[in-house]
């Protein structure tokens, strides 16, 4: 029964179930291999170089802060209230308040952010920013490249690098 049950949840979900069969084996007893152990296994505890992130979505503070450093004509889009805004932002962010605004002045907002050109969104603390991510993929197709910080943003870290790189 519990078999059917998993099947029914993965075609609903429309995935496609991938197990390790002797980590499967040794979850019902009957082995005590490990899936390290294996002819394809790494053998390297160490991680992989990391690559170029996909084209859009969240990224890690730390991440972001690494893809601001190197991504060209990037296009800092700060989505908090403007009261934190004028508190703290990276140098050069554009603010569209999306708590302060209606959806149809978000919406003008975002529909004058130069196409072409990569962006990355955040908020203060990464809760409010997928939504206005989600929005603005929507409305700007056009836009290829988009991105989000998913946690707190790197403010002085940034700020203190553009300084630097300005002298």
């Amino acid at each position: 029964m519990r078999k059917d049950y998993l099947s029914t949840v993965f075609k609903t979900l429309g995935l496609v179930p991938v197990f390790c069969l002797t980590c499967a084996a040794s979850f019902a007893g009957t082995a005590n291999a490990s899936c390290a152990e294996g002819p394809n296994s790494v053998k390297s505890v160490n991680r992989p170089e990391p690559v170029k992130p996909e084209t859009s979505g969240p990224l890690s503070p730390k991440d972001a802060l690494e893809y601001m450093k190197t991504a060209k004509g990037l296009v800092i889009v700060d989505v908090a209230a403007k009261r934190w805004y004028e508190r703290e932002h990276f140098k050069g962010a554009v603010n569209i308040p999306i708590e302060d605004l209606s959806a149809e002045e978000e919406k003008k907002l975002y529909l004058r952010l130069p196409k072409g050109r990569p962006v990355l969104m955040h908020c203060r603390l990464g809760m409010i920013v997928p939504g206005a991510y989600r929005t603005l993929k929507r409305l700007r197709p056009d836009i290829t490249e988009i991105y989000y910080i998913d946690g707190k943003p790197l403010f002085e870290a940034y700020n203190e690098w553009v300084a630097a790189y300005d002298k």
